[in-house]
Formats: C-alpha cells, structure tokens, sequence
C-alpha cells in the first residue's frame, strides 16, 4: 500500500503542477465526489506547496444522488407530481 501512498501523491502533484498550474497567489478550487477526498487532500497540499494562496474544496453528491434529483427534478416539471412531494 505504500507504493499506492507514493503514486497516488506523484498524480496529485501532476494534476496541480502540470494540468492546473496555480501561479502564486491564487486561488484553487477543487470539486470532487466524497470518494476522491484521498487526492483531493493531496492536490491540496500540491496546490500550497506551488505557492496558491487558498484552496477550497468542495464534496460532490455521490452521481446516484445526483441521478435521483435530476429524475425528480424532470418529474416535477412534468407536472406528474405535486410541487413538494
């Protein structure tokens, strides 16, 4: 599990230094599902460490709470239930 620890550290490091490249002073927002929350922490420590000035994180509902608002949401607008049921 150790090498995982390693690697999983060397992707966050990736992420931030190469595919978001936070200039020093700025603000990082990272979004990501609760399952992500091990790299998200790392991307965190990445971003800082590459001189952002805040990072804020945000948790995303799991995609099969997302799939039941956006069911209820369609069903709603339908008119095939009551608004607030």
């Amino acid at each position: 599990m150790e090498n995982f620890d390693e690697l999983l550290k060397k992707y966050a490091d990736f992420i931030v230094r190469v595919g978001v490249n936070p200039q020093p002073g700025q603000t990082l927002i990272i979004n990501c599902p609760l399952e992500g929350a091990p790299l998200a922490r790392l991307c965190v420590r990445s971003a800082y460490e590459a001189g952002a000035r805040d990072v804020q994180g945000m948790t995303s509902p799991h995609p099969a709470i997302r799939a039941g608002r956006a069911s209820i949401s369609t069903v709603e607008k339908s008119g095939a239930l009551p608004p607030g049921t």
